[in-house]
Parts: structure tokens; C-alpha cells; sequence
């Protein structure tokens, strides 16, 4: 995930001084990036499903193991969707023909972080991004 972290960070930078054609394209490349830590992140909670559902001893213990895990990881999906949503009004924007400012950059920025903060709140490893330190 470091490949997907630089790439994410160097379209952040980015992003206010360029036009329309050019932030689509990094608009189009952190949502590539995006996917893939997604992807990542449900492999994981899929896998400590199983593993949970192979250490229960009772269909009652697996129930609640699984909630746990639900109210764990629960946060990290919400802020996912939050990102998902700030970029989403991003390429609705850009595909209208206008431009993202700095407040474009910062609510990108923003979302990322909430949801990295949220990674890491629930026990996983994600290196930070340059652009969030400070906000844990």
C-alpha cells in the first residue's frame, strides 16, 4: 500500500493549481488508489470473519464474535463512504467543467484523513499520509 500512499499524497498536493483536465485525471487515479486499499482493508475484515468463525465454539459465541467485529470495523466503512462521497461531488464537479480550489483539496484531504484515522482505530496498520500528521 506505500506505492498507493505516494500516489494519493502527490494528487493532494496537486490538485488547487490544476485545471479541469488534469484533476480529472488525478481524480480518477486516487480513486484507483482508493480501491485498492479498499479491497485490502475487505480481504482483512473477510479473514478475521473466518478466523473468528473458526474459533467459535458455539453458533451463539460466533453471533457475537461476528458484532464485534461488525461494531469494530463499522467506523472504518462509514468514513470509507464519506470519502467516497467527498469524491464523488469532486467528479461531479470536474465532469460539469469546473475546477476544484483549495476547498476542493482540503475536503479531499479531510475525508482521507478521517478515514485513515479510522483505519488505524481499529487496529489496522496504514502508513499516514504526509498531509495527515498531526490530525491523530
Amino acid at each position: 500500500m506505500a506505492s498507493t500512499r505516494i500516489l494519493i499524497l502527490s494528487c493532494l498536493l496537486m490538485l488547487a493549481g490544476c485545471a479541469v483536465r488534469e484533476q480529472a485525471i488525478y481524480a480518477d487515479q486516487l480513486a484507483g488508489a482508493v480501491n485498492v486499499v479498499a479491497a485490502e482493508l475487505g480481504d482483512r475484515y473477510e479473514r478475521e470473519g473466518r478466523a473468528l468463525l473458526d474459533d467459535a465454539e458455539s453458533r451463539a459465541e460466533a453471533e457475537a464474535l461476528l458484532d464485534g467485529l461488525r461494531d469494530r470495523w463499522a467506523p472504518v466503512w462509514a468514513a470509507l463512504r464519506g470519502f467516497a462521497s467527498v469524491h464523488g461531488a469532486w467528479v461531479s464537479a470536474l465532469e460539469q467543467g469546473e475546477a476544484g480550489g483549495p476547498d476542493v483539496v482540503q475536503a479531499v484531504v479531510d475525508a482521507w484523513c478521517a478515514f485513515e484515522v479510522m483505519v488505524v482505530g481499529a487496529g489496522e496498520t496504514m502508513a499516514p499520509l504526509v498531509a495527515c500528521e498531526g490530525r491523530r
